[in-house]
């Protein structure tokens, strides 16, 4: 059975761009352009859940805007109510009464745009009467997102606001730790609360940051067998279960979703493991993206942007200020040996680091005249 997760938020937020009236299917359609830049996957617009965000957003519109003992809800014998309505309200974002303003009412707000982006939000209906709106952002698990890390804004897209960064990590209760902004001119301060990164410091038009954080996975129990809802399937570098022949096969549960279950028999040499179940160990693994702020872009002086951290095996990401020069050259030393070369003629690059064994680098780009240069480490 799927676990349903609600949000009790709500907003009255007016954004810079002037505030209208537009359908349904317009609204799922602007706030899917923000996340398929981002590599966000799109929202469906579900009829049922447009009626039952309509019947809120009329009911707010003939009581002067939401209940003040509980914003999502409705009160029975007001103006408007009705189950579909109250119902709507419990799994809600809220705005109004000015209308739909672009990019959407709720970016301003980081509690509320954590709900409306969230990449395991899959249906959504939208409802607005007279300036009051409602969005569906009820959720469920999303098995096949499990173990992808996705952020707003995405890699390479551009920051719609400057005041919030989320990283989404679908179904782990993940911490951050070191974490980290810098841009061309240096480091920006921020302040990080998973899965919120905030800067401080005023971020440059027109310029390319990288973003670091150290994601940290609790220990968490998973199952060898992979069926919900006694735990998550297990990572792939864990033995699957199997069994030493079709006679110790005695089952204590199926999940309707398994049957017909055909056991599977271990191959020559396998062993079926101990228990069903088993334990992945915490872990923290570096992560980076690189996103652009809006506005003219910067050309000059020279400069890079990097990461400072990259898990073993991963690629670097670099943006270089080239200012008119024709191409960069990216060169990887590894004390005074060079371990890794490239030139590129576009400003965004990527540096091969996979096969590269843990330890400090450093990253020297040259661009014209001017030496550039970048410390960097990778973990295991």
């Amino acid at each position: 059975m799927l676990r349903l997760f609600t949000v009790c938020v709500f907003a009255a937020l007016v954004w810079a761009a002037p505030a209208h009236a537009i359908s349904s299917a317009d609204a799922i359609a602007r706030i899917n352009v923000l996340r398929t830049d981002s590599g966000l996957p799109p929202l469906v617009e579900d009829p049922a859940l447009t009626a039952g965000c309509q019947a809120h957003a009329r009911y707010m519109a003939l009581n002067g805007g939401w209940d003040a003992d509980d914003a999502h809800d409705q009160t029975p014998g007001r103006p408007g109510y009705s189950a579909a309505g109250a119902d709507a309200a419990r799994q809600s974002v809220l705005a109004g009464p000015t209308g739909w303003a672009d990019p959407h009412p709720w970016a301003a707000s980081p509690t509320h745009l954590r709900k409306v982006m969230d990449p395991e939000l899959e249906r959504s209906g939208y409802g607005e009467h007279d300036g009051w709106m409602c969005l569906q952002v009820l959720k469920a698990p999303r098995p096949d997102l499990m173990g992808r890390v996705f952020t707003f804004p995405g890699p390479r897209a551009t920051l719609t606001d400057p005041r919030t960064l989320v990283v989404f990590t679908p179904g782990a209760d993940v911490s951050f730790g070191a974490p980290r902004l810098s841009g061309p001119d240096g480091p920006v301060e921020i302040v990080s609360t998973a899965p919120y990164l905030r800067p401080r410091g005023r971020l440059a038009a027109g310029t390319t940051y990288t973003a670091e954080v150290d994601l940290r996975y609790p220990a968490e129990d998973c199952s060898r067998e992979g069926a919900p809802p006694v735990h998550p399937q297990c990572p792939a570098h864990f033995a699957p279960w199997c069994y030493a022949s079709a006679d110790d096969f005695e089952p204590t549960w199926l999940p309707a979703e398994a049957e017909p279950y055909d056991p599977v028999l271990c191959a020559p040499g396998e062993r079926p493991p101990a228990s069903p179940n088993a334990t992945v160990k915490s872990r923290t693994m570096p992560f980076h993206w690189q996103f652009t702020t809006p506005g003219a872009p910067v050309t000059c002086p020279p400069a890079l942007t990097a990461p400072t951290r990259l898990a073993n095996g991963t690629t670097m990401n670099v943006h270089a200020r080239l200012c008119g020069a024709g191409v960069a050259t990216a060169e990887i030393l590894r004390g005074n040996r060079v371990v890794r070369t490239r030139t590129s003629r576009l400003a965004f690059f990527r540096v091969s680091t996979r096969t590269l064994p843990a330890g400090r680098y450093r990253l020297r780009v040259t661009v014209g005249a001017t030496v550039l240069t970048h410390a960097f480490s990778v973990r295991v």
